[in-house]
């Protein structure tokens, strides 16, 4: 079903279609959110057919957490674990821009937008939960690898050419 939905053109101008990871990913590669929820990813295909092997992929940021406390405070946040992600995004950040006013180079490339859950920069490894740090799963290297594996999944055909990786602040972290 996620192929059917990420070959599609469907989404309107400026918006990508959630695509939850599949159970196995979850369970076996750990590709969980912070609060155990398993990941997903925001997809909008190439908008033009000369560049369609292009792919933008953008790191979400939001900080991290490095104590119980702070893990608490930060998983209270709304939309930190994957279960409140709407069904599509709109896509705003400039590299995702659909406008070619604002996004000259990569308005019309396939976005790929990660969304950050895990509090760790996109850098953990964890299968299970760190009870140290208030039972929180750290995972956001796993939630990457599981992403790209979704998407070779849903689309065995894309091999993007050029691949731009980006993000902001802990997701900019998350690109190095």
């Amino acid at each position: 079903p996620a192929g059917r939905m990420l070959a599609g053109r469907s989404q309107s101008m400026g918006h990508a279609s959630l695509i939850r990871l599949d159970v196995d990913l979850v369970t076996s590669a750990g590709a969980r959110c912070l609060d155990g929820s398993g990941g997903g990813f925001y997809w909008r295909a190439a908008s033009s057919a000369q560049n369609g092997t292009k792919l933008v992929v953008f790191l979400q940021g939001g900080g991290e957490c490095r104590s119980a406390t702070e893990c608490a405070v930060w998983d209270g946040g709304a939309g930190r674990g994957s279960a409140g992600w709407p069904k599509t995004k709109r896509l705003g950040e400039d590299e995702l821009s659909d406008d070619s006013s604002v996004n000259p180079h990569f308005h019309d490339w396939n976005k790929l937008f990660v969304p950050y859950c895990s509090a760790d920069m996109h850098s953990g490894t964890r299968l299970t939960p760190s009870h140290a740090l208030g039972g929180g799963y750290f995972a956001g290297h796993n939630l990457i690898n599981a992403t790209l594996a979704q998407l070779r999944r849903s689309l065995p055909a894309l091999a993007p050419s050029l691949v731009l990786l980006s993000g902001s602040s802990a997701g900019g972290i998350g690109v190095l």
